[in-house]
């Protein structure tokens, strides 16, 4: 009845849990869960029984965000980002990983700061924030409202003031863009694990330069990116990242660009 366990440590150290229960004794598994409330010490545990929605705390002390930082590697002369993120909000599992995705993304973007960068699935701003630094403006569309919630707060916190965001359904919210006669040099998606279809379809009408495609399903990426090459696209490059060593789950960033351009796979 308890299918997983999220664990999450910020970079303060401050740990949370967040234990997922699909069975119908709640509040018996409330109490079991409160009586390690003394030996978890300041540990927030939370308890969620279906959507996201449903997430709530049973013990511990609620930090109000959890953090990590992003350095300035990929861009030497460009400040470091701290990006917080909230219970029940989605981060990169793999710190380490998640830099390399972050890298890879500023860097297969080539940025001029004159292009405007559409990132969908935005969450806290993982990559919108660290896009924004190089770009005209960057918009980030995400339907959880705490993690947009977060992502305004990031780019204040950062002072980052050429951003965005939107909490919308994406399809609903690319239909608004296209209908607003609006167009981007850059989409970047980063969907979950179930893939991004319709999103596929609807991208196109913003005659973006470049697509960047961040996956952690292989199959679903294929499906979405057999739809783009039927709508015009095609793949220059992809990465594969290990984000979930020692499993059979791999993590990738691909680029698509407008058919005719050399590929690099």
């Amino acid at each position: 009845k308890v299918p997983q366990i999220d664990v999450a440590i910020g970079d303060d150290e401050r740990p949370e849990l967040i234990i997922h229960y699909i069975g119908n004794r709640r509040q018996q598994i409330i109490r079991h869960f409160q009586q390690y409330r003394h030996t978890l010490g300041e540990t927030a545990i939370f308890l969620q029984t279906g959507r996201k929605t449903t997430l709530e705390k049973i013990s511990g002390d609620e930090p109000l965000y959890l953090n990590y930082k992003v350095p300035n590697r990929s861009f030497p002369d460009l400040p470091e980002i701290i990006l917080s993120f909230c219970s029940g909000g989605f981060s990169q599992v793999n710190y380490r990983q998640n830099l390399v995705l972050i890298d890879t993304v500023c860097n297969w973007a080539e940025l001029t700061g004159k292009e405007k960068v559409l990132d969908i699935f935005c969450g806290n701003g993982n990559f919108s924030l660290p896009l924004a630094v190089n770009a005209s403006h960057v918009t980030g569309v995400e339907d959880y409202g705490p993690s947009i919630a977060i992502a305004r707060y990031n780019s204040e916190a950062n002072g980052i003031e050429n951003v965005s965001f939107a909490c919308a359904d994406a399809v609903s919210e690319i239909s608004q863009l296209v209908g607003a006669d609006e167009e981007f040099d850059i989409v970047l998606l980063d969907p979950p694990r179930e893939g991004a279809a319709e999103v596929s379809r609807a991208i196109p009408a913003l005659r973006p330069k470049a697509i960047l495609y961040v996956s952690c399903d292989p199959a679903t990426l294929a499906r979405d990116i057999g739809i783009l090459k039927n709508l015009g696209y095609e793949v220059t490059k992809s990465r594969p990242v290990d984000m979930f060593p020692q499993t059979y789950h791999i993590e990738s960033v691909t680029l698509l660009e407008p058919e005719g351009n050399n590929a690099h796979i």
